[in-house]
């Protein structure tokens, strides 16, 4: 927490409950690892399973499966997990993971078209590049 990149990310799963007029759970921190991911995973209380987990990030989702897969919560029957960033071995996982993909080609584009606005005095252009969500096997 106290990050860019985590708070958009928390603010963006807040307001998507909230358009979907559902309430969030309880928020997990965790530290965009795959150990991170398995821990929680081990500590999940099989009896209060939600629908679906978000991950800030893929490594944290590959880690909750590989906790998952060990203690047989069967995903996506039981839970539906969500990464994000859409790492290359996120289409290779079992069940080949749900993601948000970022633009991040055109992210590094526009950071320099920023840099080199900023270098000439010019005042930079801003502009939000919309994320794609790229759904596989481990949603319902």
């Amino acid at each position: 927490m106290g990050w860019f990149d985590a708070d958009c990310r928390v603010d963006g799963w807040r307001e998507a409950l909230a358009a979907a007029g559902l309430q969030p759970h309880d928020l997990i921190v965790g530290d965009w690892s795959a150990p991170r991911g398995y821990e929680i995973g081990q500590a999940w209380d099989k009896r209060r399973l939600p629908d679906a987990i978000f991950c800030a990030n893929d490594l944290t989702a590959v880690g909750l499966l590989a906790a998952f897969r060990e203690r047989r919560i069967r995903v996506p029957e039981n839970v539906s997990v969500v990464g994000f960033d859409d790492l290359p071995t996120a289409a290779y996982l079992h069940p080949a993971l749900t993601t948000v993909r970022q633009p991040l080609e055109q992210v590094g584009e526009l950071c320099v078209q920023v840099l080199l606005s900023a270098i000439s005095g010019e005042s930079p252009s801003l502009q939000a590049l919309p994320p794609t969500l790229v759904v596989r096997h481990s949603t319902r």
